[in-house]
């Protein structure tokens, strides 16, 4: 017989690398429900809740959090325990004043930072598409899923947007350019932040590569790995957080 639906459950040994968790001490782990992000992109909710912040000590008591209208996913109430969080999302907790912005480690695995709980919202998104709408408007598609309707037609694909929180209203555009930070999101140097010096044109069979340098020095990655930060400093707050540990 045909298959219907989607798998409802997932195993550690197949989960992406993002997640960092023991994999061998179990043989399931939470699946992510269809969303914005790929699923080698971000992480469940509950995963956030139980395996990430330890809020929560079982995946009973993830869901009765996650159902109670106790947390927040970039200003909005979010009550599936399934739902998809990723990169430069802010995980609000308003009954304990506490919020998180999910960033990368440098390996490349999601983790969570710290955040002021007195600061604006905001987060950066990045433009993966651009079409005209009506009345000389513009729809922009961004990584995290958001169709955003905009007025400037010189918004390039590949630039980055601040977005204000819940409204998702463009602050400032952040195009790639020499001099401008940047923060890598994949490949070896995962979560590094680099001044952009150099590019190199792509074609039909390669990508974009661009030449990026700071405190280390210099080195190379692919266009799609990069999120412009700003010219002189990063336009959002990163937070402030130790890098995962091997847990033992």
């Amino acid at each position: 017989m045909a298959r219907h639906g989607e798998d409802k459950t997932q195993k550690r040994l197949s989960v992406a690398k993002t997640r960092f968790f023991p994999r061998k001490s179990d043989t399931w782990t939470v699946r992510s429900i269809a969303g914005a992000y790929k699923k080698n992109e971000s992480v469940p909710l509950a995963f956030v809740l139980r395996d990430m912040l330890n809020i929560a000590a079982s995946m009973w008591e993830a869901k009765f959090i996650a159902t109670s209208k106790d947390v927040l996913v970039n200003g909005k109430l979010r009550e599936d325990y399934r739902f998809s969080v990723g990169l430069f999302d802010i995980i609000d907790f308003p009954k304990i004043k506490k919020k998180y912005r999910m960033v990368l480690d440098s390996k490349g695995r999601l983790s969570l930072n710290a955040l002021d709980y007195a600061a604006k919202p905001e987060k950066l998104c990045k433009v993966k598409g651009k079409k005209a709408a009506k009345h000389g408007k513009f729809i922009i598609s961004t990584n995290d899923g958001l169709m955003i309707e905009a007025k400037d037609a010189k918004i390039p694909v590949g630039a980055t947007l601040k977005v204000s929180l819940p409204d998702h209203k463009i602050l400032e555009i952040l195009e790639m350019k020499k001099g401008n930070l940047a923060y890598v999101c994949g490949g070896t140097h995962a979560s590094a932040v680099a001044k952009i010096s150099d590019f190199v044109a792509g074609d039909m069979l390669k990508d974009e590569m661009v030449f990026l340098e700071n405190e280390d020095g210099k080195f190379l990655t692919t266009e799609k790995y990069i999120f412009v930060l700003g010219a002189n400093k990063p336009a959002i707050d990163l937070g402030s957080g130790a890098e995962a540990k091997e847990k033992q």
